[in-house]
């Protein structure tokens, strides 16, 4: 029976399918989030042409404290669109998993008129790498919530470690380090960029928060 340790720094959905990998594998997976999310209340929210979510927390947080109030939706990934699917929402503008946050930002500008306004619901920590690609006037950018490191030792040694997001990666490295022999992946360009800020091991992307595309990565490697 394999000992190895999976880690992923968020919770996985009851369906998880990187959960029946490591169950079928045999692999011990931990599921710890590295950051909590702080809503920002009683925000007016402007009518806008478009709004454009930059993630799933950022949909979730924005539904459940506000109305849409915008004609168009963008989302920056597949995973974003899912959120956005359950709670009935057409999506008009989706990010394609193998291009990096700023061409994203680059394309969906090319998407919009010069009249056109686009409401961006952020983090008080993004790096607005959608928004900085739109005219001042094009924009407008407001946090909705506030993203808090937590401070989470993992006592165990770790072999393959999944960073999900940039935070995820600022808030694990608060008081933990990561094995010269680990395996790491990174969802996302933006999020290996910062792993690469504190470690000089090598890292994996996967493109999209699909589970099923980090299996995919993860089924490269035999450890």
């Amino acid at each position: 029976m394999s000992s190895k340790t999976v880690l992923i720094t968020r919770a996985l959905a009851q369906n998880s399918t990187l959960r029946s990998w490591a169950i079928n594998g045999k692999y011990k997976l931990i599921e710890q989030p590295f950051i909590r999310f702080e809503k920002i209340p009683n925000l007016e929210i402007p009518v806008s042409d478009w709004i454009f979510f930059s993630s799933p927390n950022g949909v979730r947080i924005y539904l459940e404290n506000y109305k849409i109030q915008a004609k168009k939706i963008g989302a920056l990934s597949n995973g974003t669109v899912k959120i956005l699917k359950e709670n009935n929402i057409n999506v008009d503008f989706v990010g394609q998993a193998n291009q990096s946050t700023i061409d994203i930002g680059l394309n969906f500008a090319n998407q919009l008129n010069k009249r056109e306004i686009v409401l961006f619901p952020l983090s008080d920590i993004s790096k607005k790498n959608i928004s900085n690609q739109l005219t001042d006037e094009q924009k407008i950018e407001l946090e909705i919530y506030k993203t808090v490191l937590l401070n989470q030792k993992i006592k165990q040694a770790i072999d393959v470690i999944i960073f999900t997001s940039p935070s995820n990666v600022l808030g694990f490295f608060e008081c933990n380090q990561i094995s010269t022999s680990a395996l790491i992946v990174a969802i996302g360009e933006s999020t290996k960029v910062e792993i690469e800020k504190h470690t000089p091991l090598s890292v994996t992307v996967a493109n999209s928060y699909n589970e099923e595309s980090i299996v995919d990565v993860l089924n490269q490697f035999t450890f």
